[in-house]
């Protein structure tokens, strides 16, 4: 893991840096993913008056996050999350991939650090 990123992450996320391992898909992602659910809400940033869409995670890595929405998010959007319990601090992602599934929508994200 790199050490920089890791630590700007706060702390819910960094807790699930110790998870399960998922494989790390060589031709994808360059770093391993664990397996780690907690629900979250994600804020739209180029709309901020809009209501707070529910989601939960489905994987971290030191770079990434996995995230599976019941709606569609668009490739590029910028997201803050923050977990649904507690006075956790936020992270701001930038989705990279949405993935319709059965269900839901599985949405790859980039953490956005500094």
């Amino acid at each position: 893991m790199d050490g920089d990123v890791t630590s700007q992450l706060p702390a819910w996320l960094r807790d699930g840096l110790g998870g399960e391992e998922t494989d790390s898909l060589p031709n994808k992602r360059t770093e391993p993913r664990y397996h780690w659910a907690v629900p979250v809400q994600a804020r739209l940033l180029s709309d901020p008056s809009r209501k707070p869409l529910r989601a939960e995670t489905y994987n971290v890595g030191d770079g990434g996050l996995g995230l599976i929405f019941r709606d569609r998010v668009s490739p590029g959007a910028e997201l803050e999350i923050t977990p649904t319990y507690g006075d956790a601090e936020p992270v701001r992602v930038r989705v990279i991939h949405c993935t319709r599934t059965i269900q839901s929508y599985k949405v790859g994200c980039v953490i956005e650090t500094g």
